[in-house]
C-alpha cells in the first residue's frame, strides 16, 4: 500500500516547464486583455476627439452664417431705404400720382372711403390679475371671516 500512494503523488506532480508555461499563458492573457481595453479606450477617446472636432467645426459654420445674414439684411436695409426707393422709381420712370391722376374702382358690396381715416389710437395692453393673486392672505382671511360674520366683504 506505501507505493501506490508515492506513485499517484509522483505522476500527479507538475513538471516545472508545465507551471512555467502556465505562468506565462496567464500572463499573456493578462497582457492581452490589457491591450484590448487600452484599444478600447484609445477608440472612445478617438470617437469623442473626433465629435468635438466636428462640433466646432458646426458651430464655426453656424457662426459664419449668422454673420452672412446680417451682412444680408443690412444690405437689404441699404436697398430698401426710401430715398433710395423714391431714386429707382424715377430711374423707372415712376412719379408721385397727381389727384387727377387718381382712379378709383367701385367694387359691389366693398365699402371704403376715398379719405383714409387716421389710425386709431390702439389701447394700451394692461397687465391686470384677478384679486385672488393680488389678494395677500391676511385679506382673504379677513374677508373670509367677514362673510362668516354676516359682514359685507
Amino acid at each position: 500500500m506505501s507505493v501506490y500512494p508515492l506513485q499517484w503523488l509522483h505522476a500527479y506532480r507538475e513538471a516545472p516547464w508545465r507551471i512555467r508555461r502556465q505562468w506565462l499563458a496567464a500572463l499573456f492573457l493578462g497582457l492581452l486583455t490589457l491591450l484590448l481595453l487600452g484599444w478600447f479606450s484609445l477608440q472612445a477617446s478617438l470617437r469623442a476627439a473626433l465629435l468635438g472636432r466636428e462640433i466646432q467645426s458646426l458651430r464655426a459654420e453656424a457662426s459664419r452664417l449668422e454673420r452672412l445674414n446680417a451682412d444680408l439684411q443690412v444690405t437689404l436695409a441699404a436697398q430698401t431705404r426710401l430715398e433710395v426707393m423714391q431714386a429707382r422709381a424715377l430711374a423707372l420712370g415712376f412719379h408721385p400720382a397727381d389727384p387727377q391722376e387718381r382712379q378709383y374702382l367701385r367694387i359691389p358690396g366693398y365699402l371704403f372711403s376715398v379719405t383714409p381715416s387716421p389710425p386709431a389710437n390702439k389701447p394700451q395692453l394692461v397687465a391686470s390679475l384677478p384679486p385672488e393673486y393680488t389678494q395677500s392672505l391676511w385679506d382673504w382671511m379677513q374677508e373670509r371671516f367677514l362673510s362668516l360674520m354676516g359682514g359685507a366683504p
